[in-house]
């Protein structure tokens, strides 16, 4: 019964097939070999004639299992909305001017502290308990160093540190905008 139905479907199906439908063998620019229904792909090739028999590919050759994906990886991968996306990488783009806005006033801040103690001034600071304690200028200088690398590696990180992650990510240009 069904072997009967599957004739039936095979033979209802055969006109739809090409009938006499030519494929061309040739080898494409890449040195692969190509098999095409298009004889302007293969210029000059004459059609294929098939063996009658399955041919393998070789193992170094053969396709992946993997389903083929579209888009970048970023979009894919996360199952966010565009829109989600676009929020976390303009979110990422704010927080790095927030903080380089904060470390830009600190690097001053210090800079002042470290142009007095060049004068002969002495500092102090109060702790948490409200006590105050001599700041040596080696520590202010030391500070104003480290806030001074950390805002060129701000100023690095958004001029193109930034888009380098997000493209990497697979994220539009435009999300960190």
């Amino acid at each position: 019964m069904i072997r009967a139905i599957l004739a039936l479907c095979l033979w209802v199906a055969a006109p739809a097939l090409p009938a006499g439908a030519e494929i061309f063998k040739c080898v494409g620019p890449d040195g692969k070999t190509v098999f095409t229904s298009r004889a302007d792909a293969c210029p000059g090739a004459t059609p294929h004639r098939s063996r009658g028999q399955v041919q393998s590919v070789p193992t170094s050759q053969r396709p992946s299992r993997a389903p083929a994906r579209r888009g970048p990886p970023a979009r894919r991968a996360t199952g966010q909305s565009e829109e989600a996306q676009a929020a976390t990488w303009k979110a990422k783009r704010t927080a790095a001017e927030q903080e380089r806005k904060r470390v830009a006033h600190n690097v001053e801040a210090y800079r002042r502290v470290v142009t007095g103690c060049n004068r002969g001034s002495n500092w102090w600071r109060q702790d948490e308990t409200g006590l105050k304690q001599e700041f040596t200028c080696d520590e202010a200088r030391a500070t104003h160093e480290k806030l001074e690398r950390r805002l060129a590696e701000l100023d690095d990180y958004l001029s193109s540190g930034l888009a380098e992650e997000c493209r990497r990510a697979g994220c539009l240009p435009g999300w960190i905008r």
